[in-house]
């Protein structure tokens, strides 16, 4: 039965009200964290945070521990704000005094909720950057503002990328490391003259301790939760990994090593999966993540993805129980070789070129989450 003209004015004006009720009621948050080898108490003191669309600016004093940010470290939060895909946050470390000692400009895609990490080099420290479509310095060079970690699609081909701490130069009483992407140097005792570690370095400066697993927040999953507002669990996720979308769904890209079972068991902590690939064009995208990530395109850079045949051997199934339509296994593989770790390699693992291998499911690798 056809609606009056009448009726259709009501109706349509019923919609957009409906409309205008769920806009206005469509709020998101943002959790801020700080990854930096600038130190606290030497090169800065305390923190500003200030986020387009948000009213007033955040501060928070710097920890008391030397080199606490060299994993990340929630900073400030916003709540309410209306979805944003280009928002606009600005980072701001200050002396004691107050006066500026370095900040960064970033935009995020933030159209919902979730944890963005800034990282602020100190090999930023003396440089300048024009206004233009290059404005925020990262590593040294000057990058688009949409990178923001390091790890985005716009800083590839920057200068000072790594993909891991081999990829860092440091003098001899400095300490470097990789973290998303990001060469972070930090001087020890040595430097000052102070008396070097058993090992010739300064092992107490801090750093080691920083990047050891033990020491908390060390595979930077549970940095950061800290009872945010954010998209539940994935807090943790978005706090450690680099977040990614395409065709819908949500992937996140870890790039602290760890064996299947760990990697597996922190995807679904936070209601993920370990990634579950269903066609070519998916696993084209997945590639380039790896290849954006790691600077190689061949056979290197394995990233463990949701297959495995744990449960039979030689029946290779997704994690989440999706049927097995699409492979794309390397020449020879799956070839559950030995090896030095373990009897069978019965997890998979995908290169950066894009083929699949399996691989012995104790070895430690970088991998990807996905929610669907």
């Amino acid at each position: 039965m056809g609606r009056t003209p009448v009726t259709k004015v009501y109706y349509t004006l019923a919609l957009l009200m409906l409309g205008c009720s769920q806009q206005a009621t469509s709020r998101v948050s943002l959790g801020v964290q700080l990854l930096s080898d600038l130190e606290t108490g030497k090169d800065f003191a305390s923190i500003e945070v200030e986020v387009e669309g948000a009213e007033g600016k955040r501060r928070a004093g710097a920890l008391a521990e030397p080199l606490a940010y060299l994993e990340p470290q929630r900073v400030a939060d916003f709540r309410g704000l209306a979805p944003n895909a280009a928002r606009r946050v600005t980072l701001r470390l200050r002396d004691e005094s107050g006066k500026e000692v370095i900040a960064r400009v970033v935009k995020l895609d933030h159209r919902v909720s979730s944890t963005r990490t800034i990282v602020i080099t100190r090999s930023c420290l003396d440089v300048r950057c024009k206004d233009g479509a290059q404005t925020s310095c990262l590593g040294g060079d000057c990058v688009q503002e949409a990178c923001a970690d390091g790890t985005e699609a716009e800083c590839t081909g920057r200068k000072g990328m790594c993909a891991s701490d081999e990829d860092c130069s440091a003098r001899d009483c400095q300490q470097s490391r990789c973290m998303l992407n990001n060469c972070l140097v930090v001087e020890t005792a040595a430097c000052d003259g102070g008396a070097p570690g058993a090992d010739g370095g300064a092992a107490d400066a801090g750093l080691a301790d920083a990047a050891a697993d033990d020491a908390g927040a060390g595979d930077g999953i549970d940095a950061g939760t800290g009872g945010a507002d954010c998209d539940g669990s994935l807090c943790q996720l978005d706090a450690a990994c680099a977040r990614h979308s395409f065709k819908q769904h949500v992937y996140w890209l870890c790039q602290r090593a760890r064996p299947y079972a760990d990697a597996r068991a922190l995807c679904e902590a936070g209601g993920v999966s370990l990634l579950v690939i269903d066609n070519a064009e998916e696993n084209a995208f997945v590639t380039t993540l790896i290849q954006r990530a790691t600077g190689v395109t061949d056979r290197r850079g394995a990233h463990y993805i949701g297959l495995d045949d744990n449960a039979q051997e030689g029946n290779f199934a997704w994690v989440d129980g999706s049927p097995l339509d699409y492979v794309n296994w390397e020449m020879g593989a799956p070839s559950n070789a030995t090896n030095n770790q373990c009897g069978s390699e019965n997890c998979a693992a995908i290169w950066a070129n894009g083929s699949w291998n399996d691989s012995c499911c104790l070895g430690a690798f970088p991998f990807l989450c996905e929610s669907k």
